[in-house]
């Protein structure tokens, strides 16, 4: 009796000192995955999904905390079947020392060279398994340090649900901060890394050889017989330094590496971004550059700034900006100010483009493959040479050049203006907006037909004809048999009906006469490149009605056209473009919410599109389609919320800190959502 009473003495001391929180998300749906919007009659499949993911937070004497994430999904909306811990650390705070253990998220600068996260809307986690350490030595100075493992799962496709590449990182990393009043903030760190990559996935980029320069340059450099596992070592030396003045405020931060090519030699490579802000005459205006030129490295540990807008409207986000973290150069630009009558004005404009750009020359000849006055032969290829573009100028990807040389480095251009505000002593809330998005989503290099010219084909064919007509007359010209160049000439003369000059030269008019006319015939170029283009009129309003409730209004409405430009030019000004492809959408999103004072909610959703393809200037479809749902939501109480969906909703794409997913369309069904902290 005393013996138990002892245990339960110290469980309630233990328990008494503890504070517990949980945090469970549950969500089920039940109904037709869509899977290709290629016809009238688009393409489904059963759906179903399971997913319950628990949070429990756990603090110990203000001291030790918990953190501990429980996963049931079978199956999850986006990703793989998990059932047991999708996460866990211990963290411990004591005066100057802090100290965590497990899964590790963290972010040193701003995560540019070094920053892990989670998200589950993307099935995104980077993080490693590890201890980081954290020291206040003085209160000015910190040191970190941090030691770990882990495996990262991507996608080489952001339309892959399951993820598709995985490789292994072993990192080491440690650094300071250190704080002044006169000379700003600094933070320093060295962090050292080794991946771990397998041969599959190593052949898994062998089909991006026209997507990024990590492909090309490997595929360029070895053979796929060559082609075996590999560790690339990366070492990286980064320091930030933030600054206050009276006007400006300025970040800074610069990353020096060095690292190895995959299964290549080492090269060095650089990361750079800077952010001001200030604010001029009640305007606030904000300024963001990036330079990442690290083409030849897989980025798994960092998560650099975007510098490009993610729009946060429902058709707008469906465009969200394709980054290359590795290899880009941008800039963002944005505005506030205090409008009219009360509103807000909000303008930002993004640009980015890649470092480099490439097209493909291929040096052709005429190769004759029949003797004598009568032509045969064929165009063959002689040489290919791959070749860099010029460099486009920052007025080139603003005015979003149609050149060829600026859309060989993938131009982004976004620009946004929106009005805002409330009236009627805040009881009714206004937005409206307009987005301008253009991008060079893909492009293969453009092919340019070197042919000879007019003289350098006559040239061909007097060369042939030269050599042919001598070598025969030179069977003939035996002077130690007592034949000599006079009978030589007899024989050939005899034989052609002309001397050899005379037949070298009719031979070469006669040649030059029939194949000559085909120069104008054969291609100048080919295109292969596609470019999104989309106008976007986000639109909000929402009212409160004493008594009544609250009511929001959402439309949005989204002319849309994605090119895909296969042309292929003729020197005679004409152009092919039977492969070349012009899609046109007009999109419409509607919204109505209700929410009664009794925290009852309800929602219905409309979407439509209109849709219609040419395929060499000839339409080829021509489809509308729509998607209606509602939701029905209810608080049971201050800590927890069910939601109800029935109907249909169409799928896009998701984005989070420029990493994004494809989400799967859902038809005809029910989804339940359920979110509780207790």
């Amino acid at each position: 009796m005393r013996k138990s009473s002892l245990i339960i003495l110290i469980v309630s001391c233990l328990f008494s000192q503890v504070d517990m929180n949980f945090s469970l998300e549950t969500k089920y749906g039940d109904g037709y995955q869509i899977t290709s919007l290629g016809s009238a009659t688009p393409d489904t499949s059963d759906y179903r999904y399971f997913e319950n993911i628990l949070d429990i937070n756990t603090i110990y004497q203000n001291n030790l905390y918990m953190f501990l994430q429980l996963e049931y999904s079978d199956p999850p909306i986006y990703g793989i079947n998990l059932d047991g811990v999708n996460a866990f650390y211990l963290e411990y705070n004591q005066d100057k020392l802090n100290m965590k253990a497990g899964d590790l998220y963290t972010m040193y600068g701003r995560g540019m060279s070094f920053r892990t996260f989670q998200d589950q809307n993307i099935d995104f986690d980077n993080s490693l398994k590890g201890l980081e350490l954290n020291y206040d030595i003085h209160d000015r100075i910190r040191l970190f340090a941090l030691l770990g493992q882990g495996t990262y799962y991507y996608r080489g496709n952001p339309a892959v649900v399951v993820p598709d590449r995985s490789l292994n990182n072993n990192a080491i990393l440690f650094g300071t901060e250190f704080f002044t009043d006169n000379f700003g903030d600094f933070t320093i760190f060295y962090f050292e890394n080794d991946q771990e990559l397998s041969e599959n996935l190593i052949f898994s980029y062998e089909g991006e050889i026209s997507d990024n320069r990590l492909s090309r340059e490997l595929f360029s450099r070895i053979s796929y017989q060559d082609v075996r596992e590999d560790t690339v070592k990366f070492y990286n030396r980064t320091m930030g330094w933030n600054k206050s003045f009276k006007w400006i405020d300025i970040y800074l931060e610069k990353a020096w590496n060095n690292y190895t090519k995959i299964l290549g030699e080492r090269v060095d490579g650089s990361m750079f971004y800077a952010a001001l802000s200030t604010d001029i005459f009640d305007t606030g205006i904000s300024y963001e550059y990036k330079n990442y030129d690290m083409p030849y490295f897989i980025q798994s540990l960092s998560n650099p700034p975007t510098v490009s807008r993610e729009p946060s409207s429902v058709l707008a986000s469906r465009n969200s900006h394709q980054l290359s973290f590795g290899d880009e150069i941008g800039h963002q630009i944005e505005v506030n100010r205090e409008f009219l009558f009360g509103s807000h004005l909000l303008a930002n404009l993004s640009l980015s483009n890649r470092h480099k750009g490439f097209l493909t020359e291929e040096y052709t000849s005429f190769s004759l493959s029949e003797s004598g006055s009568v032509v045969g032969g064929q165009w063959q290829v002689d040489d290919t040479a791959v070749l860099s573009t010029e460099k486009p100028s920052f007025m080139d990807i603003l005015s979003f050049s149609g050149d060829d040389d600026v859309k060989s480095h993938y131009p982004y251009r976004q620009f946004y203006v929106e009005l805002s505000g409330w009236q009627f002593d805040d009881n009714l809330y206004y937005k409206i907006g307009a987005d301008q998005y253009d991008e060079i989503t893909k492009y293969h290099d453009q092919i340019n037909y070197m042919f000879p010219n007019d003289d350098g084909l006559y040239d061909y064919f007097a060369d042939y004809y030269f050599d042919y007509f001598w070598g025969i007359w030179n069977q003939n010209y035996l002077p130690e048999s007592g034949i000599d160049s006079v009978f030589a000439h007899m024989i050939f003369e005899s034989t052609y009906g002309a001397q050899v000059d005379t037949m070298i030269i009719s031979s070469t008019d006669v040649s030059f006469a029939m194949i000559s006319p085909q120069l104008g015939t054969l291609p100048l170029s080919e295109k292969n490149y596609e470019k999104v283009s989309a106008f976007t009129i986000p639109s909000q309003i929402a009212f409160d009605i004493d008594g009544i409730g609250a009511f929001t209004v959402y439309v949005e409405k989204q002319w849309k056209k994605i090119a895909i430009n296969r042309d292929i030019l003729f020197p005679n000004g004409e152009v092919d473009n039977s492969l070349s492809q012009r899609e046109t959408y007009n999109l419409n999103y509607y919204s109505l919410s209700y929410r009664h004072p009794w925290d009852l909610s309800v929602t219905l959703f409309y979407e439509t599109e209109s849709y219609k393809r040419k395929l060499g200037g000839v339409n080829n479809a021509n489809h509308d389609y729509d998607w209606l749902g509602v939701d029905l939501s209810c608080d049971i109480n201050d800590n927890s919320q069910l939601s109800l969906f029935f109907g249909s909703q169409k799928g896009g794409r998701v984005c989070a800190n420029g990493i994004c997913a494809d989400l799967p369309g859902f038809e005809d069904g029910i989804k339940i959502t359920f979110r509780s902290i207790f």
